[in-house]
């Protein structure tokens, strides 16, 4: 039996078999070899990739679109908001990502910097997300610019990120130790609102410090100032008398309300002064002619003057049954005139004008007028006496008449004014609360 043409048959089966099966082989690994190869590729790209995007985002400083301090706002290029030692003050930032800031730094020993609220999650807009930033100055502190604030956020797979950076500066909190008020390099035991006094305010660090009181009208800074002493010329406001006790100012380096209160020996505050005219009595000799009787020139009255008449009828004396006419000179009496001060009192001196129109009849200095206070001054005519006369004819002899010699005798030809003029602060010497009230007719 011939079986070399199965053998061979085997073997070339073989063969083919074995050859397949080392080619399915090689081909199995290769494919394999060349999958895991593309699968650590494509993780190397990815690794890649995070890692240049967390590089990115972690090496990348925000840029802030504003800060708010005590209702001020900082916009990039504007001074550094300004701290004050003793103090803790807030500061909002706006800035990309500031809802997620979690902690700050200042470099600076002592000088702490807290989180506080935040707002604006979920936006990207930098001016709507916010982060408020608390800082601490200690009293010891010195004054330094330019201090560096650092805020970090803390990212997932990357812990504390650097979200942006902002720069502030300390300044020296004043401390007021004594005040001073004079006039005129005096020293003061009253105060009289309207007038200027020269304060002198010393201390430390207080070359930025303003007057902030209620009680003060003005207080502009004089030149020369220290930060140890500073002077103002104030000017203090009441309406009605008050006590001071203290003055209160205030630190104008920062927008926050630093207020300084010193407490000063109490002093009286009076109201501005207010002077108006004050009339005891005008006596206006007023002649009425078309009220002749018995062929006197006319009646006579007082131009409304209380009291006048009645003195001067008992001057004259009634007419009688025997004495139809009684006939008497009269020395008419004097104008009473002057001032009353309503407010506040007043060292210094003015004037008080009795006048008819424009001409001065009379003129008086007032040194000095307490609150109150009145002054009154009389005038008496160059001429002054008349022939007067009561008769029993005329209305029972109760009415006065003048006598037809006045006309004739040169020493009883004069006459008043229709009104006198009380004018009061002529020469405008005194600031008062009032300055309309000056002048008056009667």
């Amino acid at each position: 039996m011939n079986t070399s043409p199965n053998n061979s048959a085997n073997q070339t089966g073989s063969s083919f078999t074995q050859t397949v099966s080392s080619n399915f082989s090689n081909n199995s690994s290769t494919m394999t070899t060349s999958i895991i190869t593309s699968a650590r590729q494509l993780f190397a790209i990815a690794l890649t990739i995070i890692g240049i995007f967390f590089s990115q985002n972690t090496q990348a400083i925000e840029s802030i679109c504003k800060r708010t301090m005590c209702g001020q706002t900082y916009n990039s290029g504007d001074a550094n908001p300004k701290f004050l030692t003793g103090e803790t003050q807030t500061i909002r930032v706006f800035v990309k990502y500031g809802d997620l800031v979690s902690s700050a730094t200042t470099g600076v020993g002592g000088i702490a910097a807290t989180i506080g609220a935040k707002g604006g999650g979920g936006n990207i807009n930098s001016c709507l997300t916010y982060v408020d930033v608390n800082i601490a100055v200690p009293s010891s502190a010195i004054e330094q610019n330019n201090i560096t604030v650092s805020l970090f956020g803390n990212l997932p797979f990357i812990g504390n990120t650097l979200t942006c950076t902002f720069r502030i500066d300390v300044r020296k909190k004043a401390v007021v130790s004594g005040i001073t008020i004079k006039e005129n390099n005096v020293n003061v035991t009253q105060l009289i609102a309207g007038r200027t006094y020269q304060m002198t305010v010393t201390g430390t660090d207080i070359n930025d410090l303003r007057v902030d009181d209620s009680k003060i009208e003005s207080a502009s800074l004089a030149n020369g100032g220290t930060g140890s002493s500073q002077m103002f010329y104030t000017v203090f406001k009441a309406t009605t008398q008050t006590t001071v006790t203290g003055i209160r100012f205030e630190e104008i380096e920062t927008p926050c309300h630093h207020d300084i209160t010193k407490t000063i020996t109490s002093l009286t505050l009076y109201p501005k002064p207010d002077l108006a005219p004050y009339v005891l009595s005008i006596n206006r000799y007023v002649l009425t002619g078309n009220e002749s009787c018995g062929g006197s020139l006319g009646k006579v009255t007082n131009g409304g003057s209380s009291g006048v008449l009645t003195a001067i009828k008992n001057s004259i004396g009634a007419p009688s049954a025997t004495e139809a006419v009684k006939i008497k000179e009269i020395t008419w009496p004097d104008v009473q005139f002057g001032v009353t001060n309503t407010g506040g009192p007043i060292t210094g001196t003015f004037k008080v004008q009795l006048k008819n129109g424009n001409t001065v009849l009379k003129e008086e200095t007032v040194t000095n007028l307490a609150a109150g206070e009145e002054k009154i001054f009389s005038y008496t005519r160059p001429k002054s006496k008349k022939k007067l006369m009561r008769m029993a004819g005329c209305n029972n002899g109760n009415d006065v008449h003048a006598h037809q010699d006045n006309a004739t005798n040169p020493e009883y030809n004069w006459a008043d004014p229709a009104q006198f003029t009380v004018k009061v602060d002529a020469l405008n010497n005194i600031t008062e609360s009032n300055e309309t009230n000056n002048q008056n007719n009667y």
